[in-house]
């Protein structure tokens, strides 16, 4: 039985903490979150004796709090889910004491931690994501400004994006004559000079061209700021050759995804079996569940909205590239023909040459 417990309750901009004894003594302190007070805030648990430290995993403003704390003083990290207090007048002050309250008589289940590497790749991988998907938007955005002045090179070229592509885009944004740019483009390429030249003859008003010049210009440097990220990644996942071997035996998971499932599982020595680690993802993302009347709600790819989370999500998308338009490998690359694809399991049913999957 614990004597002394500090519950915290975490904001975007301070912290209220509360230290609750077994006579129900309450101590209580407000901080801001700033590096300086996260340290008095270590020296005010210390000093009460706290046994135990404990907070609701807010977003990612815990962290902090966490790599200062736990070190000294063990920390529990719960779910929001699990320490929801009855129903009662809210305050802050109130919502710390309760945490505190639970955490002295053991009421908080531990969330999993990952260390602080695994937390680094995490964020690497997440950013280049969120990275990939903004210049997915800045390429429809291009496709939207030729579509909507007749400039029908799509029809062209099956990716405008590609090195014959970018030559034509950058060709007309800097002003380049048609004959020129038709010149500059792959011997194989120039074998459709007619169907570029009927593009090309195609006038774009100046507004356009600064259009095109300053999604291409976001792109260009998008792509920068991925290759970087990706350097990054590759550093952090070195030591991980084998894992990443066996991963990637797997139909369907590529290089990207069996680094995504690094980042967002961690050790997957810490499940005992893949039951374990299927019931710890499917709760990460409580807030997405919804229990019907005939069950658990579908969502519209036809996986139960349970099973959420990150890993989930990048296992759904590497399992369906026809579907969110992801590179799918000719039957003479992957070795398997449509009839044999659609008879694998779900999960096994992409092919392995792309890797880059979102």
């Amino acid at each position: 039985m614990r004597e002394k417990a500090c519950g915290l309750d975490i904001h975007k901009k301070f912290i209220v903490a509360a230290v609750v004894d077994q006579g129900g003594t309450v101590a209580e302190q407000r901080l801001s979150r700033t590096q300086a007070d996260l340290f008095l805030l270590k020296d005010w648990v210390s000093y009460h004796g706290c046994e135990v430290v404990a907070c609701e995993s807010t977003s990612d403003y815990w962290v902090q709090v966490y790599d200062l704390v736990a070190g000294q003083i063990p920390m529990i990290v719960g779910n929001a889910r699990d320490i929801k207090a009855i129903s009662h007048k809210k305050t802050d002050t109130i919502d710390a004491t309760w945490i505190a309250k639970l955490a002295l008589h053991d009421l908080i289940p531990a969330s999993r931690v990952p260390d602080q590497e695994t937390r680094d790749l995490r964020s690497l991988i997440r950013l280049r994501k969120f990275l990939v998907e903004k210049r997915t938007d800045l390429k429809n955005q291009v496709h939207h400004i030729l579509d909507s002045c007749l400039f029908q090179l799509a029809k062209v070229f099956s990716d405008i994006f590609g090195a014959s592509g970018m030559v034509v885009l950058t060709g007309i944004t800097e002003g380049k004559p048609v004959e020129e740019i038709i010149a500059s483009l792959p011997k194989r390429t120039q074998k459709q000079g007619e169907e570029i030249r009927g593009v090309l003859e195609t006038s774009l008003s100046e507004t356009v061209i600064v259009r095109l010049q300053s999604c291409l210009a976001l792109i260009k440097e998008m792509d920068s700021q991925i290759a970087i990220l990706m350097q990054l990644v590759h550093r952090c996942v070195a030591g991980q050759k084998r894992l990443i071997r066996i991963l990637t035996s797997v139909p369907g998971i590529g290089y990207l995804a069996a680094v995504t499932l690094i980042a967002e599982i961690g050790d997957f020595t810490d499940f005992s079996s893949g039951d374990k680690l299927a019931g710890w993802q499917a709760s990460s993302r409580p807030c997405i569940s919804r229990p019907t009347i005939s069950g658990w709600e579908r969502s519209p790819s036809g996986v139960p909205e349970r099973f959420g989370g990150s890993v989930s999500r990048s296992l759904m998308q590497q399992s369906e590239p026809g579907r969110h338009g992801f590179m799918r490998s000719s039957p003479g690359k992957s070795g398997r023909s449509d009839s044999t694809r659609r008879s694998l399991p779900w999960h096994a049913r992409s092919s392995r040459s792309s890797g880059t999957w979102w």
